[in-house]
């Protein structure tokens, strides 16, 4: 701790010195007085250099951040010594109506908190109808969407890492697992400790029991027990390797059909065949990998769509067919990827859609603004009854996003809609995101995941 100081206030010196502004030396003012945590854990209150964190007691000093410094978007800089945890960097930053919002982002440790000022008159309760799920998932990320498997719900949630040593701040997305009774880490090994992708990112399909995590170096990991153990699977003809100075996907998407396992992805010209570094042009291609499950250890090209816009793709299983979105253009396999029918009609000229889902037999796409689905026996897109509604999931009988301030579902393609338990009200609540989990679980999620309680 003393080095990093040491190595910041040299930093500060060299700024004043540059005529770059930044960097004082005092306390932020704002932080003083008493912060309800957000998760229900109690309060903690600064002032005057001395610290009262949960059940700990400590001192506290703090910095802003210099006007060099790119490495997070925090106000500055927290050091606190605590009783109990030694030492903790936090990144700080304020933010709501006078500044009753506070954002701790532990540097050391790399977990977010939230607190609101405990006199703001702001209530850090959930609505009605709804409970905060947050054992097991620590530290706190930020969930990105949610999978149904035969008994237990996945959730992907991206969490920060910060640096000290180099001082650089990322992020790397895990799964989380649950059946009802709180979450664990799933341990999959290969991509690191505690799950941690070291690829950063990654994309997930889940069908039955079986799990298909595909990283975009193009590393390939199933699990057959939901998510309880996870073997690393290596083809002897991975497509995406006939080029050594591009073997990486760049945009997998992933869909189960049956038994198998497809991959969308944009393939450049320099990861393509004859591996030309001075071919720019782009190519979407699907692969299948059959029997995927069972050891199916060969991939086949099923399909390829020049692609000419580098727009949004997408592919979903919808049934027994797939559903795959390229250039702007929708279209419809019933054989496996092997032939292709344009099921574009009814959306929107150049619709780029931010979300496909399967409801039921139905597909949903919506992009923010508006919302279609497209049933089992049409090949044209109908818009949905409500367009305030913007569903985000389904629980198989129910569509369910968000609308106003709250989350609703709704059992007829958005002619009438119902909420879920109470509004949200808190400032922190203006973006909420729909999850829908095993067994018609429903989630929301705006910096702190909730779950209906009836749903």
């Amino acid at each position: 701790m003393k080095n990093v100081r040491a190595t910041l206030t040299l930093s500060c010196l060299v700024v004043s010195i540059g005529i770059l502004a930044g960097c004082p030396a005092s306390d932020d003012p704002r932080i003083g007085g008493t912060w309800v945590d957000e998760l229900g854990r109690g309060e903690v209150s600064f002032q005057g250099g001395t610290v009262s964190w949960f059940s700990e007691s400590g001192s506290y000093s703090m910095r802003a951040r210099p006007n060099f410094d790119f490495s997070g978007n925090d106000d500055g800089t927290l050091y606190t010594d605590l009783s109990s945890s030694g030492d903790i960097t936090f990144g700080y930053s304020f933010s709501g109506v006078n500044d009753t919002l506070l954002t701790l982002y532990d540097k050391s440790r790399s977990g977010m908190f939230y607190f609101t000022r405990a006199d703001s008159g702001i209530s850090v309760d959930p609505p009605s109808g709804w409970s905060t799920v947050s054992s097991g998932l620590s530290p706190t990320p930020t969930i990105q969407r949610a999978f149904a498997t035969a008994s237990q719900t996945l959730l992907v949630g991206s969490v920060y890492f910060h640096s000290l040593e180099e001082g650089y701040t990322t992020s790397y997305d895990h799964v989380f697992v649950s059946n009802g009774d709180g979450w664990s880490r799933a341990e999959i090994g290969a991509l690191g400790a505690d799950g941690v992708s070291l690829a950063n990112s990654f994309e997930l399909a889940s069908s039955g029991n079986s799990i298909a995590l595909m990283t975009y170096p193009g590393e390939l990991h199933l699990s057959t027990d939901e998510g309880a153990s996870w073997t690393h699977q290596t083809a002897t003809n991975r497509p995406w390797d006939v080029c050594p100075n591009g073997p990486h996907l760049s945009q997998p998407r992933l869909a189960i059909s049956g038994s198998d396992l497809y991959v969308l992805d944009r393939r450049y010209g320099y990861q393509r065949a004859p591996c030309s570094s001075e071919d720019e042009s782009s190519r979407v291609e699907i692969y299948r990998l059959e029997d995927f499950a069972s050891g199916g250890n060969t991939w086949t090209l099923m399909a390829t769509a020049e692609d000419d816009t580098y727009a949004t793709t997408a592919l979903l299983s919808v049934g027994t067919t797939l559903i795959r979105m390229v250039n702007g253009v929708v279209a419809r396999s019933s054989d496996g990827a092997a032939s292709w029918q344009d099921v574009s009609s009814g959306l929107p000229d150049s619709f780029q859609g931010a979300n496909f889902f399967a409801h039921g037999d139905s597909a949903i796409v919506h992009n923010w603004q508006e919302s279609f689905v497209l049933g089992p026996n049409t090949d044209t897109w109908s818009a949905l009854g409500d367009d305030t509604f913007m569903p985000q999931c389904s629980t198989g009988t129910d569509l369910v996003g968000p609308k106003d301030n709250g989350i609703y579902k709704s059992s007829d393609l958005g002619q009438t809609t119902t909420r879920v338990g109470g509004n949200f009200v808190h400032p922190r609540r203006s973006n909420l995101k729909a999850h829908c989990g095993q067994g018609g679980r429903i989630f929301t999620s705006a910096r702190i995941l909730f779950e209906a309680t009836s749903p």
